[in-house]
């Protein structure tokens, strides 16, 4: 569906209906399409998935060296950042 974008504005509701809906709208400025409004779940297929760093890492790393295990990568555990800053040592109190 196409729909200028005054009218978008004053409808936006509606319009925001018929996306979730399904319909893909094309929205025109002075005739011309100028922005395109779909639904997340559409969006979502079609964004590709972001990796993590270690993820992305890890892919490397095999690409270099295919005949690395896949289970292991002592690289990666280095990568991790340790969940207890302390390294298991209490804070320091006057009590």
């Amino acid at each position: 569906m196409t729909a200028p974008l005054y009218e978008v504005k004053s409808k936006f509701s509606e319009f925001v209906n018929m996306v979730q809906d399904g319909e893909t709208l094309c929205i025109t400025r002075h005739g011309k399409v100028v922005a395109v409004m779909i639904s997340s779940d559409e969006y979502e297929h079609q964004t590709p998935q972001k990796k993590t760093f270690l993820e992305a890492f890890i892919d490397w790393k095999n690409s270099c060296d295919p005949d690395l295990e896949d289970d292991y990568d002592p690289w990666a555990k280095e990568l991790v950042r340790d969940p207890d800053p302390n390294g298991g040592r209490k804070e320091f109190t006057w009590d």
